[in-house]
Order: structure tokens, then C-alpha cells, then sequence
């Protein structure tokens, strides 16, 4: 799975789906993590926003039925994201 990470920004995209899937919804899960729905209900994607500080995802496989990603979260969860630092 390829995450998108935007250092400037210090926003991570998780996709869950292929691109170009429509959004029907936004889920709010906290101030950092939103969950994208398409029209069915199931998960687009997952933006983080402040993902140097730290992702978390594991709490989300239950709410929104993610069984199966467990692993790629955790390894997600366990890298470092560097946010771009001015001066």
C-alpha cells in the first residue's frame, strides 16, 4: 500500500480503495483524523493531519470494519514522518 505524505503540509493519505473512488462522506474521528466514505459506506481513504506527531490508525479497524489492514497500520504507526521546518 502507498501512503501519501505531504511534508509541507504534514499530511498523511492512506488509501483504502483504487484511485479516483468518489467520497460521498467525511467522518470525523478526532481533530487530527478524518475517514473518507464512499456512497456504500465502506472507507476511501484516511487523512492525518499533524502525522509528525504521530498516526494513529489501529483504533479505527473496528469502527469502520478495516479487519486485514492490522499490519500495514501498525508498520504505518511505526514510521517517523518528517514535516518540513522553517526557519
Amino acid at each position: 500500500m502507498k501512503v501519501l505524505y505531504d511534508r509541507e503540509a504534514d499530511a498523511l493519505y492512506v488509501p483504502l480503495q483504487k484511485r479516483g473512488t468518489a467520497v460521498h462522506r467525511s467522518v470525523f474521528v478526532d481533530d487530527a483524523t478524518t475517514v473518507d466514505l464512499d456512497i456504500r459506506g465502506e472507507p476511501v481513504g484516511i487523512e492525518v493531519l499533524g502525522a509528525s506527531h504521530g498516526v494513529r490508525l489501529l483504533n479505527l479497524v473496528e469502527r469502520f470494519d478495516l479487519k486485514g489492514y492490522e499490519d500495514v497500520f501498525r508498520g504505518i504507526e511505526n514510521h517517523r514522518f518528517h514535516a518540513v521546518e522553517y526557519a
